[in-house]
């Protein structure tokens, strides 16, 4: 479970349950001298100093679009308010990276334990997101987080989930490519998407001296998507294997629809991305249909001004 920090690294109570798993790991770093001791042995018992620590927080499971509101703030963008779709309860959340200047991430305490312990772990951000699709299943995350210490600590009780959750399913995403940012969403390729994998680069924890061996400052990494989609070997994706070989940049938007919300608004996850491929490849066969595998990278488009967008259509006025 976790909660929104207001200051980070400044630990909150937690306010709602986490659905998915939690894999803990300490990533410290120790010095561990060698040392000639008259013997084969070359280290003594307790001579150690650490240098540094800090906690790896791996959370997998469903690709929630409720949940997705942290996991996105804490690794694409911090900060961000969801804007109300006409007079209904739909709000859409944009999560579009400002390129020229960088954006601060939020941070998030995150507790967990069992019956016999409990700990928590502040200054949470994420290094990484993975979204991956296939077919007869949801849309499934993982979530390289990284926070400061783990803490002992009482957990707080009588907390719920997101009321409403709901995970994108995969068979309902639909896959456009245009060849403009105007364009996007204009051109559908029905019956080639086979499965799909995409990693979002999110904010590393520095490791800079201020009187502490914990990090206090995040810093940004490149943020280029790198994909993976399988497609059936059809007319377009021969298309897409001619540019391809043209290294022509395309636009796509992967959008998966949801539930109806209010009016003509629905529960969504959407990315948009002007993209290069890097690789092409014959995979094999799916279902004795022949596929390919086209891995890409996101890239600026300095005529849209953009390099991608992820964006979320929930029933949420607020994060949870």
């Amino acid at each position: 479970q976790l909660g929104k920090e207001t200051v980070r690294g400044t630990a909150v109570a937690a306010t709602k349950k986490i659905a998915g798993t939690l894999e803990i790991e300490l990533e410290d770093e120790w010095d561990r001298p060698e040392h000639v001791l008259g013997r084969q042995s070359l280290f003594e018992k307790g001579v150690a100093t650490r240098l540094f620590q800090q906690v790896a927080l791996k959370h997998s499971g469903p690709a929630y679009s409720e949940q997705l509101l942290w996991w996105l703030g804490m690794g694409v963008k911090g900060g961000v308010a969801g804007v109300q779709q006409g007079a209904t309860a739909a709000y859409l959340w944009t999560f579009e990276p400002t390129l020229a200047t960088g954006d601060a991430p939020d941070s998030y305490t995150i507790e967990y334990g069992d019956e016999q312990q409990n700990f928590e772990t502040d200054y949470c951000i994420a290094r990484s997101i993975t979204l991956s699709g296939a077919p007869k299943e949801t849309w499934k995350i993982d979530v390289d987080v990284v926070g400061r210490k783990m803490t002992e600590s009482t957990v707080t009780g009588a907390l719920t989930l997101v009321t409403g959750l709901e995970a994108p399913v995969f068979n309902k995403t639909n896959l456009y490519i245009d060849t403009t940012w105007a364009a996007l969403g204009g051109a559908v390729k029905a019956a080639t998407l086979v499965n799909c994998n995409l990693t979002i680069p999110g904010y590393k924890a520095l490791a800079n001296a201020d009187g502490n061996d914990y990090f206090s400052a995040y810093g940004l990494q490149g943020r280029a998507i790198t994909g993976k989609m399988a497609l059936l070997f059809n007319a377009t994706a021969n298309i897409e294997r001619d540019s391809y070989a043209a290294r022509t940049a395309r636009f796509i938007r992967l959008d998966c629809q949801g539930t109806l919300i209010a009016g003509t608004y629905y529960k969504w996850l959407r990315l948009d991305a002007c993209i290069e491929y890097t690789k092409f490849k014959v995979l094999g066969e799916w279902e004795g249909q022949t596929l390919v595998e086209a891995e890409f990278v996101s890239c600026y488009d300095p005529t849209g001004a953009k390099e991608f967008v992820l964006s979320v259509q929930n029933a949420l006025a607020t994060i949870p």
